[in-house]
């Protein structure tokens, strides 16, 4: 058997990996001139460090976790334990979770919470409620959103409410009244699991480095083939099965995440036959390479109708290295500023602080110029870190990523596909496709096992594993004595 996986990002790397560990032939199709898609980084033409975004990689990445270790490439993570909440003008909020089993493992960030007593009472009785959710049982929660469930439990505004605002933006990049309530509640369930949940990794290499070069370079000792600069054309189907893909050269000359479909001229094109295709693209990139006809027959039609969300990564060198940094991977609330991480803090090359910064809101900021991105976010830096104030810019790179995630509108869990289409060997992967994870490196991992899975089983083969974490005690029992049921979701 042969497969043609499009797309070199972690969905497409995962499932060709998989594939090519158990015989079969891969070839993986990437338009840019580089595989990792939206986990891709490289240089500017001053040589500042710059890519898609500020990638973390926490404990419940099961899946991630497990392909990295097949690879040997555990050893690029760096793990933080401690982080800080930051908000302008108020002191950074240190915390850690403790050694306890759960739920006591939050009694150190409950302590922090500046909440009254009372608030703290309607925040614990909304965190057990969440707990009663089984991961699978969250598309309940899916057709309202996560504001209204903060106003269901009566959680108010204040501290509470900014941490609903910072729940939403980091689990689907979208507002508390955009964002649905299934996604950020999987994404709260899982933070605060364990007393593991706390530990947050990030890559002592660039990304290209530390997290894509490993599972490429495995890729390609073991017989599979990466062809970069090379962008699908058109999925040819004939009868009921895909026959081949139609590509030509590429000539972008930046990853492809962000989807556009555009072209800048027209190239020769080439068949390349296969008998199974994964599509590990973004969702307009799949759109793009199916007519009405097809999409209808391998039942996408309403899939296709998702849409994505942007996201605005920058990246700031200053004149010096600032003491002491933001410890961890620090969360902010209150400004343009979502979250960020000190490069320099792990990096012996980098003399200087060099900020990687997510924009908090980014639709909002989209239409702005880079310096005016660039001085925003600087300017706001400075008032959340005193240390900052007397620090200048010396260089700094703008990304703008047009199609970070898929929107998670209330609704669209519904709408993401699953793993099998109605053409047998025609197959999806990424982490906008069906499964009970949130758009994240952890879902695009889990998607490329579950296609090359797929793919297996029709040559009646299996083997590739499916891994997820534990609830903790507390939550399985909560789950057993009172797991919601539809319709009393629907009543409340």
């Amino acid at each position: 058997m042969n497969c043609v996986v499009l797309g070199a990002g972690i969905a497409g790397l995962v499932a060709a990996l998989e594939l090519q560990k158990r015989g079969v032939q891969v070839t993986v199709i990437e338009a840019a001139p580089l595989p990792g898609g939206r986990t891709c980084s490289w240089l500017t033409p001053s040589g500042l460090e710059t890519g898609t975004g500020l990638h973390v990689v926490a404990d419940h990445y099961t899946n991630l976790l497990d392909v990295l270790a097949s690879v040997d490439a555990l050893g690029e993570i760096v793990w933080w334990n401690e982080h800080s909440y930051l908000r302008p003008g108020e002191s950074a909020v240190l915390w850690r979770y403790n050694r306890l089993p759960a739920p006591f493992h939050l009694l150190n960030p409950a302590v922090a919470m500046p909440l009254v007593l009372r608030s703290k009472f309607r925040f614990l009785h909304a965190s057990l409620d969440a707990a009663r959710y089984r991961q699978e049982d969250l598309h309940l929660l899916d057709d309202i959103s996560y504001l209204e469930w903060h106003n269901r439990h009566k959680l108010g505004q204040g501290f509470i409410l900014d941490l609903a605002v910072l729940a939403a933006d980091a689990a689907t990049f979208l507002p508390l009244q955009k964002a649905a309530a299934r996604p950020v509640l999987s994404w709260l369930k899982y933070m605060s699991r364990s007393s593991q949940a706390g530990r947050i990794g990030t890559w002592r290499r660039p990304l290209s480095e530390g997290l894509i070069a490993p599972l490429a370079n495995a890729l390609k000792k073991l017989g599979g083939t990466i062809r970069t600069s090379t962008e699908a054309v058109l999925i040819r189907v004939e009868g009921n099965a895909v026959r081949g893909v139609i590509v030509r050269d590429s000539r972008q000359t930046s990853p492809k995440y962000q989807a556009r479909g555009e072209y800048a001229e027209q190239e020769p094109e080439q068949m390349l036959h296969c008998d199974t295709l994964i599509s590990a693209l973004p969702v307009q990139a799949l759109k793009r390479l199916l007519d009405s006809d097809t999409a209808e027959r391998a039942g996408l039609t309403a899939a296709l109708t998702l849409t994505t969300v942007p996201a605005i990564s920058v990246v700031i060198r200053f004149d010096r290295k600032l003491h002491p940094s933001p410890p961890g991977a620090p969360l902010v609330t209150g400004c343009m500023i979502r979250d960020l991480i000190d490069l320099s803090e792990f990096r012996d090359s980098l003399p200087e602080s060099v900020i990687q910064f997510l924009v908090s809101r980014s639709e909002k900021w989209m239409g702005e110029s880079d310096d005016r991105i660039i001085s925003a976010v600087a300017r706001d830096f400075r008032v959340l870190w005193p240390p900052a104030i007397e620090a200048k810019v010396v260089d700094a790179a703008v990304e703008r990523i047009l199609s970070a995630m898929f929107a998670a509108h209330p609704g669209s869990h519904r709408l993401r596909p699953l793993t099998e289409t109605k053409i047998p060997n025609f197959f999806l992967a990424g982490d906008w496709v069906r499964h009970d994870l949130n758009a994240s490196m952890e879902g695009a991992a889990l998607s490329g096992r579950l296609a090359a899975r797929a793919v297996l089983r029709t040559e009646n083969r299996d083997g590739v594993p499916l891994l997820r974490p534990d609830e903790p005690l507390v939550n399985r029992a909560l789950q057993f004595l009172a797991r919601p049921s539809p319709a009393l979701c629907r009543v409340a």
